[in-house]
């Protein structure tokens, strides 16, 4: 039995191609169903976040065979020409995928070193592998070694003295941008995970005047009841907002431009 990994992350990919190959709720019983029905693969778990694409597998044959089967899967998922990721992606194999899942886990391979954000990610990824019978003895038990690690890592180093994450590192650079944050208006279109962290922190540096927006208009109602100074916004308003605030962050899990520019 081999270990390999195909990583599409900030270090080998440009953020474009990443959010085309960025996994949806609704992709993950399609891909599955392909590793389980195909014979090149005994195991397999899709690692999808904001910032990387990786696919975790295991195999009896030919690496080379192995990657460039799940690079066609990819293109064919995604709806995407044949060449699309030829330039693209990081392979690894046996100790190499290991090593990098490990690091991954840690937080010690991401965008902003010490990413508190990732483990939760990487559990959540094991998990949903589990759920589609598509990990076994192999794969499951190097992501629980991984997670075992990283949680060993953030109780007994530097890492865990400050909470990471791209949330925390945008509010970090607005904080600069503006040296008085209590009087400045903010909307924030998005209410996943990424955006609530940033609803907290922008409570902690005083914001009192802060939108929220989504589609789903129940779920934004529903955030807006934790925080004190957010008031929810329906999204068809969206631009008239926008054009009446001083600081805009979006994070949303849209394929496809939320602002535009002629509005």
């Amino acid at each position: 039995m081999q270990i390999g990994l195909i990583s599409y992350t900030h270090e080998n990919t440009p953020i474009e191609v990443r959010e085309d190959i960025k996994f949806a709720s609704n992709e993950y019983d399609k891909a599955y169903s392909y590793f389980r029905e195909h014979s090149l693969f005994e195991e397999a778990v899709i690692l999808s976040t904001c910032n990387r694409t990786e696919i975790y597998f295991t195999y009896e044959n030919s690496y080379s065979e192995a990657l460039a089967e799940i690079k066609c899967f990819l293109v064919k998922i995604f709806d995407l020409a044949d060449d699309y990721l030829d330039h693209y992606g990081q392979g690894y194999k046996m100790i190499d995928a290991i090593y990098h899942l490990f690091e991954v886990a840690a937080g010690i391979d991401s965008q902003v070193i010490g990413d508190q954000q990732i483990l939760g990610q990487v559990k959540e990824a094991q998990k949903k592998a589990n759920e589609y019978d598509a990990i076994h003895k192999y794969l499951n038990k190097i992501f629980r070694e991984a997670i075992t690690v990283a949680k060993k890592v953030r109780t007994e180093t530097a890492l865990s003295e400050k909470k990471l994450s791209l949330s925390s590192v945008a509010v970090e650079l607005i904080g600069r941008k503006f040296t008085d944050l209590s009087g400045k208006k903010v909307l924030v279109i998005g209410v996943g995970e990424m955006s609530r962290i940033v609803l907290d922190l922008l409570e902690e540096r005083g914001v009192e005047e802060i939108y929220a927006t989504n589609r789903t208009h129940g779920k934004t109602v529903n955030i807006a009841r934790y925080y004190r100074g957010v008031s929810p916004v329906q999204f068809s308003r969206l631009h008239k907002i926008a054009a009446d605030v001083d600081i805009i962050i979006s994070s949303t899990a849209a394929p496809h431009y939320v602002l535009h520019r002629e509005k």
